[in-house]
């Protein structure tokens, strides 16, 4: 019969094995996802081969297939991640605001700073992965059904505090703010771009024009 130290002794080096394979399995899918992020951005979805996110992660085609077992999957696992990597960039900095005018400034300008330095999210807005993602999953609508209730929610408050035109028509507004964003970041990776909107001048630029768009005069 072992004695009670070994039985524990035993578990402790379980849970620390396994704890070790776990941290071992994020790596392992975190590099997949930058490599297929990487790739994504480069070629377009629909050009991008497995064998080539698999080289750019330093992993076996057959391991991506073990942790994605499509690319159509693979992509949306990279979108999700940015959709929660916008939340935690975005949320606090609309917490610290301390008007309504503040608010829409910081979700604009983190919004664009956000992608500024992620090139991949062109990949995502993409024509080619548009019919990909339009089945949205429960984060993705999630993530877009909160960018677009913050967004509501900060007009109201602005036009209830008077910070914003009265006669503002808020769901129309959100959703050509939304719009106005996404063409930004469209644009902000485009090789063949023949307007620059990419620095951070331009961001703060955007969101002035965005923000004088719905400020009292």
């Amino acid at each position: 019969m072992k004695c009670q130290h070994c039985l524990v002794e035993g578990t402790e080096m379980g849970s620390r094995a396994f704890s070790s394979r776990s941290r071992r399995g994020e790596d392992t899918r975190r590099r997949i996802l930058d490599s297929a992020a990487h790739c994504f951005s480069e070629a377009g979805f629909r050009r991008t081969r497995f064998e080539e996110i698999a080289a750019g992660a330093g992993v076996s085609r057959t391991l991506v297939y073990a942790y994605f077992d499509s690319k159509e999957n693979l992509l949306r696992a990279v979108r999700d991640r940015a959709l929660e990597g916008w939340r935690a960039a975005v949320e606090p900095r609309i917490r610290e605001a301390e008007s309504a005018r503040d608010a829409l400034g910081a979700m604009v300008r983190e919004t664009l700073l956000y992608a500024r330095t992620r090139p991949f999210l062109r990949a995502i807005i993409s024509e080619d992965s548009r019919v990909v993602l339009l089945g949205q999953n429960q984060l993705s609508r999630t993530a877009i059904a909160l960018w677009r209730d913050q967004l509501a929610g900060v007009l109201e408050q602005g036009v209830a505090s008077g910070e914003f035109r009265q006669d503002l028509d808020i769901e129309s507004t959100t959703d050509a703010i939304r719009a106005m964003q996404l063409g930004v970041i469209d644009r902000m990776h485009r090789r063949d771009n023949p307007v620059e909107v990419a620095s951070e001048a331009h961001v703060e630029a955007a969101a002035r024009i965005l923000i004088e768009g719905v400020a009292c005069r």
